[in-house]
């Protein structure tokens, strides 16, 4: 049951590498926990098939958008749903004989391309004209131009009152609020999130549609507190309302907390990745249901709170087990046994004082080359924080460093721990004076927080490895205290 103008629960499932965190599962004896099924296929364009597979033929319109890239399909999910219609992920080069027989079978009246030439290719479009009476191409010059043309063919104008906005650079907190705009009928318009105030062209759009009032989806490093003061000046302060967490499983949680008082159903996907998720938010928002990012092996505390709180009795996983894997099924909590967590073990985190993360581990646009990649660390930062002491989180040995301030990590220090733990900390201010094979302690400065090599402004990012495999170093470290300076 939808309390406010929200419709979406996205349940986050955050990262795919926590093989050595298992937890114990959600309480059942108050409780009774949830049935699940799978959405789900051998790839990508599988499984947004395997979801466009619960629309009936003789759909209305059918969205189609690169499977290789996020930000056209962010709008295009709440544009589906408003519209009737399934969102299904395609190759640029070419139509995929699986996808064109979705479509055939689904039998629309109406094709819409999300996205340039560069996006879904000129071949891709001409295969998909063959197969609807109607098609037609949403795009714009750049990603912020695409999500207004599809957002204005969607929505007619002075239809709605309230919109979403959402940064165009990552994914995480657009999913969360694209199945949850799509279910109350109101567009996810993306903006820059870093920019100092609102554009223009968003300023006409959102006239045109007759915005009146904007929630924000994600913290200020999303989207900037100058946008948020931005659209403050234009709808008045008590009509923006930012939605937002420490992490992207936390905002998810919060984008969909004010939204039901109920849900029997919602959707799962995993949060450091975007395909599964894209698809699903259009069926979600259909559906009414909730949406929650979660990471591929565990759910979050809030979020099985929420699930609790909702009288959830089903669960609909986006994706096959390489996605969410048995302990997502059994809603087992993220970290609760600390016997194999770095809290446990005796780790604690790299600085002796709180700083939040700005980049999280997962997919997302590089901020430099704006290729969509895999980051393997988290960053950290925060105002003032060049030439903050960087900290050994447990007991160690110096196993590698580079003085290459140039080099894409620039200057940076890698430290072996006890049960084959290794961290490596980069853009280090100045090379580290540790020399390869010296002894380190828990707590014990071993460089400076810089922006050396390839960065974008003073950090850390902090990459973990165990047994060689990366892990999340937010849910390594989730629990553990900061770093007890050592002389």
């Amino acid at each position: 049951m939808r309390r406010t103008l929200c419709s979406a629960l996205i349940i986050a499932v955050a990262a795919s590498l926590l093989p050595m965190m298992s937890a114990a599962a959600v309480d059942t004896t108050t409780t009774t926990k949830p049935t699940w099924e799978r959405l789900e296929g051998g790839d990508r364009y599988a499984t947004s098939i395997s979801v466009a597979g619960r629309y009936a033929p003789g759909v209305r319109v059918v969205y189609v958008a690169s499977g290789e890239n996020f930000p056209d399909a962010l709008s295009a999910a709440p544009a589906a749903a408003v519209q009737g219609g399934p969102l299904l992920l395609t190759q640029s080069a070419g139509l995929m004989d699986t996808v064109r027989a979705e479509i055939t079978r689904l039998a629309p009246q109406l094709i819409v391309v999300a996205g340039g030439p560069s996006a879904v290719s000129p071949a891709v479009y001409d295969a998909l004209a063959l197969l609807a009476p109607q098609i037609r191409r949403d795009s714009g010059g750049d990603r912020y131009a695409t999500s207004r043309t599809i957002t204005a063919a969607a929505f007619p104008a002075g239809s709605v009152a309230s919109a979403f906005v959402a940064t165009g650079e990552m994914f995480p907190d657009a999913l969360t609020s694209s199945a949850v705009a799509g279910g109350d009928r109101i567009p996810v318009l993306l903006v820059p999130g870093a920019g100092s105030q609102v554009d223009a062209a968003t300023v006409g759009a959102m006239s045109t549609l007759g915005v009146t009032s904007v929630s924000i989806a994600g913290g200020a490093s999303s989207v900037s507190t100058a946008m948020e003061s931005s659209f403050a000046a234009l709808f008045g302060a008590g009509s923006v309302k930012r939605l937002s967490g420490g992490d992207r499983y936390v905002t998810s949680n919060e984008v969909n907390r004010g939204t039901y008082d109920s849900a029997a159903v919602a959707y799962v996907a995993r949060g450091t990745d975007y395909p599964d998720a894209l698809s699903g938010a259009a069926l979600a928002a259909r559906d009414a249901a909730p949406l929650f990012i979660v990471p591929g092996n565990c759910v979050p505390t809030e979020t099985l709170t929420s699930l609790r709180e909702l009288g959830t009795t089903k669960l609909v996983l986006l994706g096959g087990r390489g996605s969410l894997t048995e302990n997502v099924e059994n809603l087992v909590e993220c970290t609760t046994d600390l016997s194999r967590s770095g809290a446990l073990l005796g780790f604690n985190q790299p600085f002796d004082s709180f700083v939040p993360i700005t980049s999280s581990f997962g997919t997302r646009v590089h901020p430099i080359t704006r290729i969509v990649s895999m980051h393997y660390g988290t960053d950290y930062a925060k105002s003032g924080i060049l030439g903050m002491p960087l900290r050994s989180m447990h007991d160690g040995v110096v196993v590698s460093k580079s003085a290459n301030s140039t080099g894409g990590a620039g200057n940076w220090i890698s430290i072996l721990y006890r049960d084959r733990v290794q961290s490596q900390m980069m853009h280090m201010k100045d090379p580290t004076t540790l020399a390869v094979g010296e002894k380190v302690r828990a707590g014990q400065v071993v460089g400076l927080v810089g922006s050396t090599g390839a960065s974008t402004g003073p950090h850390l990012h902090l990459e973990v490895r165990i047994n060689g495999t990366h892990v999340d170093p937010y849910l390594f470290l989730l629990k553990a205290p900061y770093a007890n300076p050592v002389q």
